[in-house]
């Protein structure tokens, strides 16, 4: 059987069409909230000849989708605290999630940790600038203080591109020493830890 892949968000619908072109026997529902968009998503698919294997919804995050066990779930291309927004009521129904956020990676990892899930794989793509993708999946983790904030893949990888983020966070967090104490404190924390990862490298 085929993987069915769940792409919320899903705009032009460009990742559904390259991935049903790529796999044969991938199935993917793609859903926008924006009419609009999916009018073009829709285009898109027809044009690619695919509506058999891209189904467009009109919805709002997962809302009206039945996630069936080991459907593949991708949210790309939003900030966190939306994404967050649109997963709490349908974590208990995943068991594989894809994450690409633009911002604050620290708080979805403690939310999906929270939440048992773990990361079982972690990608860094440069493209004028870093982008992450992380696959969580269903499944108990403890995580290090250090995980939250780069998690266990990147922290560990020998990958160019992941020494070349942990470079500039470091030089990020060194532009960043506040004078107040007690934040003085925990950035010259995550300095002193990044340090040690790339002298390890």
């Amino acid at each position: 059987a085929g993987v069915r892949l769940i792409d919320v968000g899903c705009d032009h619908a460009y990742l559904d069409i390259y991935l049903a072109n790529k796999y044969p026997t991938i199935e993917c529902l793609a859903t926008d909230v924006n009419a609009n968009a999916l009018s073009s998503a829709i285009k898109n698919i027809k044009e690619s000849n695919l509506e058999d294997r891209i189904f467009p919804i009109l919805t709002n995050g997962l809302e009206g989708i039945k996630i069936k066990e080991n459907d593949f779930v991708v949210i790309s291309g939003m900030g966190t605290n939306t994404i967050i927004e649109i997963l709490e009521k349908h974590l208990a129904e995943i068991d594989n999630i894809i994450i690409q956020s633009n911002r604050a990676l620290e708080d979805l990892r403690k939310f999906m940790f929270e939440n048992n899930f773990k990361i079982v794989e972690e990608k860094i793509v440069f493209d004028k600038k870093y982008y992450i993708v992380i696959h969580f999946k269903k499944g108990k983790f403890t995580p290090e203080l250090i995980d939250y904030w780069l998690g266990p893949i990147i922290k560990n990888s020998k990958n160019t591109n992941y020494f070349n983020y942990l470079i500039k966070e470091y030089e990020k967090l060194l532009k960043k020493v506040p004078k107040d104490s007690l934040k003085n404190l925990e950035i010259l924390k995550k300095i002193s830890c990044l340090k040690e990862l790339i002298e390890k490298k």
